[in-house]
């Protein structure tokens, strides 16, 4: 009798999975989790699919439309079990769906001097990581535009003076310093505050060291 009540348990379980279906090009985020479940009604972005993942359970499966790109970071918020997976994969026909967590800019306009400006929300993340123009990965707004300049002084966890290159036109806070802390290794860091010469910013878990060297990026006082 034990074993039958837990065999029927087994097929309960399995039958509660459920298929969600998105569409980048029919989707509409605005649909109800039934309607997402019929290839015909489904959802359209990675974002809706965060939105819900900690929802999902053992055994469902997410469906992306072949031969479409889907743009964002798919954030894992649940886990299945080793017999019933949550499984990612396609649905339809033609090339596998591409999914990237770099979103194209458009609508550029000129600013002058050879600087350019676009207002296009091309993604919700409140922080860009990376830069890419025609494929090649470029530094956000850094200057020096290579090399470092060195450090000619510090508190050793937060601060950086530097008299021949720091002031409130050359950078501005939420900016990152960039400070080589070992040899080999480069640690980021946001800045807080410009006064004067000196910057303040987030402590990291590394003593930064005076003489060697910094930049800073992703301000759009350090393009040229």
């Amino acid at each position: 009798m034990k074993s039958l009540f837990f065999a029927l348990c087994l097929v309960v379980n399995s039958a509660m999975a459920s298929n969600y279906y998105f569409s980048d090009i029919s989707g509409d985020d605005t649909r109800t989790a039934t309607q997402a479940q019929n290839p015909s009604t489904p959802w359209k972005s990675i974002a809706k699919l965060n939105s819900i993942f900690s929802t999902l359970l053992p055994g469902d499966n997410i469906f992306f439309k072949a031969g479409e790109t889907f743009y964002g970071n798919i954030i894992i918020g649940k886990s299945g079990t080793p017999g019933q997976r949550i499984v990612l994969n396609s649905y339809g026909s033609g090339p596998q769906p591409e999914i990237k967590g770099c979103l194209p800019v458009a609508s550029w306009v000129s600013v002058g001097a050879n600087l350019w400006e676009s207002a296009t929300a091309a993604s919700s993340v409140s922080y860009c990581n990376i830069v890419s123009i025609n494929g090649n990965n470029y530094a956000m707004g850094r200057t020096p535009d290579a090399g470092y300049w060195s450090i000619p002084s510090t508190n050793g966890t937060t601060t950086i003076t530097d008299a021949a290159h720091l002031n409130a036109t050359v950078v501005s806070a939420g900016a990152d310093v960039v400070c080589r802390e070992l040899m080999y290794q480069l640690n980021k860091h946001k800045i807080t505050n410009v006064t004067g010469n000196t910057i303040t910013f987030d402590a990291g878990s590394l003593t930064i060291p005076a003489g060697w060297g910094y930049f800073i990026q992703n301000d759009v006082k350090a393009c040229n």
